[in-house]
């Protein structure tokens, strides 16, 4: 009988739970980098802000809102300032990466009113104008 050496079984095992580790750390990291990046974040902070102001006003009302962070992200992204903000229903998304992966992030409302949105050229605000929602 012959005893083999159990020596090179340990070191590819030790290899293999390493590279493994150091795979798992990469995609960690790069999720963490690509979830606290400027745009993702401000599209994040950008819809509940204006959701919560919709929920907050009544019909009549109407505010402006600066868009500035924003519309240098949305530059930087190549996306038109005049699409970062959209309405549909009773949900505000807000895009600023125009890379096809994501979608923007979405909030919705709760107040019933009908919100038109419309950006201000030139100054890097949005006008939001509150009205009675129509049946």
């Amino acid at each position: 009988m012959r005893i083999r050496n159990k020596k090179g079984d340990i070191l590819v095992g030790n290899v293999i739970f390493i590279v493994l580790n150091i795979i798992y750390i990469s995609i960690l990291i790069t999720f963490l980098y690509t979830k606290a990046s400027g745009a993702v974040l401000l599209e994040e902070v950008s819809a509940k802000q204006i959701a919560l102001l919709i929920d907050g006003a009544q019909p009549g009302m109407w505010f402006y809102l600066n868009m500035e962070e924003a519309y240098d992200a949305a530059e930087e992204n190549g996306v038109d300032f005049s699409s970062i903000i959209t309405k549909t229903g009773n949900t505000i998304t807000v895009k600023l990466d125009d890379s096809g992966e994501r979608a923007g992030y979405s909030y919705s409302f709760f107040n019933g009113v009908d919100v038109d949105i419309e950006d201000i050229p030139k100054s890097k605000e949005y006008k939001f104008v509150i009205e009675e929602k129509t049946p």
